[in-house]
């Protein structure tokens, strides 16, 4: 065989030895990376990682359990009309910590488009404590935009949109009588009101009652446990424009924003700043207390 017909020979033979290898070993090939997105788990499946939901329009809410979880929605929208399963567009229930959710849009759901509570019907609750919400918008649900309830502490909302609710835009409520104090149908467990609740950059506009509701009518509790509370609220540099009722409402949520007013709360934690509070129906700032 001359040197020509060998290096054909040659050849050959590392043709069918390579294609053999990549038959027996297709793994070890390089693959290119693949972006894996997350699909919103079906009722009454949750979210216990964080990660980014696929782009799309999903006629479902979603319900997040767990501890320093990063939610982003790029290009996810969330429509409750069609499907009742969940009452509240985003559902953040527990005594969970640190849960960022970006970007994403929660609409006409029957309650809420998001709802914040802390653990109820124990001792010692440990709140739900550090949710942020960045660029999240709230449009046309059956109650509020963004409902925060008991037993939650350090909840921010940045930017987004809270728009055309039938409620409020943004409620900041607690039901709770307290046992050492109320003879007449008392909790037995604590529900502490929203605590450093801070609004920055959002937009709550054209909803049905009010912009912001701090809403504490059905929270008795004496002067001196608000202030060993010490609640701190933020709302700065916000749009509260076009509420068929008031901008912001404040009821019976008793602090003392500046001085020689009584009952006396921590000295300074209710601030109010820099907001464009226009057209609304009733007032701008509303103070309603018994």
């Amino acid at each position: 065989m001359d040197k020509m017909g060998l290096l054909i020979v040659v050849l050959v033979v590392i043709s069918i030895v390579g294609i053999s290898y990549s038959q027996l070993f297709p793994d070890l090939a390089p693959r290119p990376a693949v972006s894996r997105c997350i699909v919103p788990p079906v009722y009454p499946g949750v979210i216990t990682q964080s990660g980014t939901i696929c782009p799309g329009t999903y006629y479902d809410g979603i319900e997040i359990q767990g501890n320093n979880i990063n939610v982003k929605c790029a290009g996810a929208t969330f429509v409750g009309y069609s499907n009742p399963n969940r009452m509240n567009g985003l559902l953040i229930n527990g005594s969970y910590r640190n849960i960022t959710v970006e970007d994403c849009s929660f609409s006409v759901f029957p309650e809420n488009g998001v709802s914040l509570s802390g653990p109820v019907g124990v001792v010692n609750p440990q709140k739900l404590t550090g949710v942020l919400l960045k660029n999240v918008t709230a449009f046309g649900n059956g109650e509020d935009g963004l409902q925060i309830r008991e037993n939650t502490y350090q909840i921010d909302a940045i930017g987004g949109v809270y728009d055309s609710n039938v409620k409020n835009g943004i409620h900041l409520v607690s039901e709770y009588k307290d046992p050492l104090r109320y003879n007449v149908n008392p909790d037995l467990y604590p529900k502490y009101f929203p605590n450093d609740v801070r609004l920055f950059n959002a937009t709550m506009s054209n909803n049905w009652n009010n912009g912001i509701h701090v809403d504490a009518e059905k929270y008795y509790r004496q002067p001196e446990d608000m202030q060993r509370e010490n609640n701190t609220l933020i709302f700065d540099g916000n749009s509260i424009e076009n509420n068929l009722e008031n901008g912001i409402k404040n009821t019976d949520f008793f602090v003392k924003v500046a001085t020689g007013y009584w009952p006396e709360a921590s000295q300074g934690n209710y601030f109010v700043a820099r907001n464009n509070i226009k057209n609304n129906t009733l007032a701008g700032i509303k103070i309603n207390t018994k």
